[in-house]
């Protein structure tokens, strides 16, 4: 959550997150898949733009 934030901070547009963000910071968290990462960040940033 923080790096979709820090992304968002910096003006990045909720929908362009998932690809700006380097994922390679993720690939030890047991079961990573880079698609189903894509998938949360993505969500995650949709959550952050409706202001939660």
């Amino acid at each position: 959550m923080n790096a979709v934030k820090a992304e968002m901070d910096s003006g990045t547009e909720s929908f362009m997150v998932p690809n700006r963000i380097d994922l390679t910071q993720f690939e030890d968290i047991p079961g990573y898949r880079k698609n189903k990462m894509k998938e949360l960040l993505a969500r995650i940033a949709a959550y952050y733009a409706i202001g939660r």
